[in-house]
């Protein structure tokens, strides 16, 4: 019986201490700072994020505690929800930014969290159609090269011509952001970028100016740098060289790494380079094993099915798969492609010294 009490005892001393040691463990709030991007087509009511909180002692309260732009947001006092008020206030023309502090609490213990709202500005929506393609770049009257390809929100990427006069031994490239405009003149913008356009320099780009789409010409009021010091500024036009295709077929699309695959036979990689309805595709897309320093590069052209079409045929002419030092290796394929999916489709044959060797499927996509 003595046994019984003991054993008793003890457990009500440990169970006294255990639950002592719980009741004084004292409360813990983990939170963090929140940083959030936000569309500027949000309603009210729309939830732009959960500010992180939790405690040691169970579930927390959030509280606003003030806000750069006043009555914007509301918050869920008991899961921390961002919570669209004012839609109005994420026009990007008034606020651009937001800014607020969040109590987390529990307990009569409280931590503050900062939370920063950037407001995204809508994309903008010009048609750079003109200067898609082969392009004439002019500067102090001496015309060089260079194409166009267009990327999301109306940036052109300009790929190679003398933008700043420099007799350029390596074909740079810069973007320029094409604004909207409520009529066909409207404002260009580059942001200073590396134009690396000569070998061995530290040269920087940047513009503003405007374009004309009745002309098709753009103008681009330059400052290069070099060095970070300016070296000139100086005026460049760039507009359609109209001796030259009308692209329309967007082969920027598989511009750059590329995968090959034959379905059940191989995986390899190619790097495509974009025309103005044509793409240059180098690597050993058949997976013939190549000699080292030697790869073919290969050029495909394309026909849509119709106007304004994003599909169409693709065709690989009998050309030269220069892959073997003396061997006579050629390849022609037809096939399909679509821009929805990214996808060129071929069916292939292969020739050594003028005869048919293998056929196969293959099908080029984006990396």
């Amino acid at each position: 019986m003595k046994h019984i009490y003991n054993i008793l005892l003890i457990g009500i001393i440990s169970c006294f201490f255990s639950c002592y040691t719980e009741e004084v463990k004292p409360t813990v709030i983990t939170t963090s700072d929140y940083t959030v991007l936000v569309d500027y087509a949000v309603s009210a009511q729309d939830t732009i994020g959960n500010i992180p909180g939790t405690s040691n002692k169970g579930s927390v309260t959030f509280t606003i505690v003030s806000q750069s732009v006043p009555n914007a947001l509301s918050i869920g006092e008991t899961y921390g929800e961002l919570i669209v008020q004012d839609a109005s206030a994420f026009d990007p023309e008034i606020n651009t930014e937001m800014n607020l502090v969040v109590s987390v609490s529990k307990n009569e213990i409280t931590e503050n969290t900062n939370i920063s709202i950037t407001i995204e500005e809508p994309c903008p929506d010009v048609n750079i159609n003109d200067w898609l393609g082969k392009i004439a770049v002019v500067n102090n009257g001496t015309q060089t090269a260079a194409f166009g390809i267009e990327n999301d929100c109306s940036i052109l990427t300009l790929q190679g011509g003398d933008v700043a006069g420099l007799t350029c031994d390596v074909e740079a490239e810069i973007s320029i952001q094409y604004e909207e405009s409520d009529s066909n003149i409207g404002i260009i913008l580059v942001e200073r970028q590396a134009y690396d356009c000569v070998s061995g320099s530290n040269l920087e780009l940047e513009a503003d100016g405007e374009y004309d789409q009745d002309t098709g010409i753009t103008t681009l009021n330059y400052t290069l740098y070099e060095n970070n010091s300016i070296n000139s500024t100086g005026t460049t036009t760039l507009f359609f060289d109209a001796s030259s295709c009308t692209p329309v077929v967007n082969t920027a699309i598989w511009d750059g790494n590329l995968t090959v695959e034959e379905p059940g036979f191989f995986v390899v990689s190619g790097t495509g380079k974009s025309g103005c309805n044509t793409l240059e595709i180098s690597g050993d897309i058949l997976n013939w094993g190549c000699d080292s320093g030697l790869l073919p590069a290969l050029e495909i052209s394309f026909t849509p099915d119709s106007d304004g079409a994003t599909t169409g045929t693709a065709v690989m002419e009998r050309q030269n798969y220069n892959c073997n030092a003396g061997e006579n290796l050629e390849i022609e394929a037809t096939g399909t492609y679509n821009e929805d999916t990214s996808t060129i489709d071929f069916t292939y044959a292969f020739y050594i010294d003028g005869e048919e060797f293998f056929t196969g499927d293959i099908v080029i996509t984006p990396n």
